[in-house]
């Protein structure tokens, strides 16, 4: 089941954000709110839900001179596009591994925490100039193997 909330992106992801558009050539935050948010959950480490609220005055719209607002909203159905239920899972299970109640609003507030965790590590990374340096960052894993053979004898052997 998916999640009904947006995201209030205090200006400091907007600006990295920013950065990450034009060193990749992406041209939709969504995309790269994404891909932060994946890197982030593959850390078994638990994020630190503190500074996830954006203050008053950029929640109420302040705007800049140019017209841009310093916050940004990110519906969850944008972020997730069509994963948005598999992301929505895997947020809910990272909440109840790391002893909290999956309920919206922490649901929320998880989600930011772990696109500005992944953000952090992407900007690290000073040297991202296109998509393949983000590959690069995606942990790799061992495959697993599975014999074909095996898989053919246990089901010979259950007749």
């Amino acid at each position: 089941m998916s999640l009904d909330f947006t995201l209030r992106c205090p200006k400091s992801v907007r600006d990295q954000l920013i950065w990450l558009k034009r060193q990749t050539g992406l041209s939709h935050y969504h995309t790269l709110c994404r891909w932060a948010l994946c890197l982030s959950v593959a850390d078994p480490r638990p994020v630190r839900l503190i500074g996830t609220e954006v203050d008053s005055a950029e929640s109420e719209g302040e705007l800049f001179a140019e017209g841009e607002s310093k916050s940004f909203e990110l519906p969850w159905y944008r972020l997730g596009q069509r994963d948005a239920d598999i992301l929505a899972d895997i947020l809910r299970a990272r909440a109840i591994s790391e002893g909290m109640e999956p309920t919206r609003e922490v649901l929320q507030k998880l989600a930011l925490a772990h696109i500005e965790r992944g953000l952090a590590r992407m900007m690290a990374r000073k040297r991202i100039r296109s998509i393949a340096d983000l590959v690069q960052l995606a942990p790799t894993h061992e495959p697993v193997e599975i014999s074909h053979n095996s898989a053919v004898e246990n089901s010979d052997s259950a007749d």
